[in-house]
C-alpha cells in the first residue's frame, strides 16, 4: 500500500427541525455512521485489470455496494464500503501501478 490512509470524522452534521413551540430538535442524518476514507494500493499490470474489471463489471462502474477488511483502531474489520468516486490510475513503472481509492465506509 502506498501512502497512508485517512479516515476523518463523519462530516455530516446534524439535521435540525423547526417546532412549532419550544427549542429546535436535532438528529443524525443517516442511521449508520458513514465515515469517508482514502487511500492508494500498489498493483501489478495484472491486478490493475482484475479490479477494473470488479469496479466495472461487479459493481457497476462503482455503484453497488460491497464488503471489505478495513482497519480500525488497529484492527482488521470487515464493512460494507461504496466507492464515491472512480478510482484513479498511475502508471509507476516496472510493471507497477498506483490506484487511488476512495469509499464510503458503514458504521465505522
Amino acid at each position: 500500500m502506498l501512502g497512508s490512509v485517512q479516515v476523518p470524522q463523519t462530516a455530516d452534521a446534524p439535521v435540525r427541525s423547526e417546532m412549532n413551540s419550544g427549542t429546535t430538535r436535532a438528529r443524525r442524518k443517516y442511521s449508520l455512521r458513514i465515515a469517508h476514507m482514502s487511500f492508494a494500493l500498489r498493483m501489478s499490470n495484472a491486478q490493475v485489470a482484475t479490479f477494473k474489471a470488479f469496479h466495472e463489471t461487479t459493481l457497476g462502474d462503482g455503484a453497488a455496494r460491497f464488503t471489505m477488511p478495513v482497519l480500525f483502531a488497529g484492527a482488521s474489520v470487515t464493512r460494507t464500503v461504496q466507492f464515491t468516486d472512480p478510482p484513479s490510475y498511475e502508471v509507476l513503472g516496472g510493471g507497477l501501478n498506483k490506484v487511488g481509492v476512495s469509499l464510503l465506509v458503514e458504521a465505522l
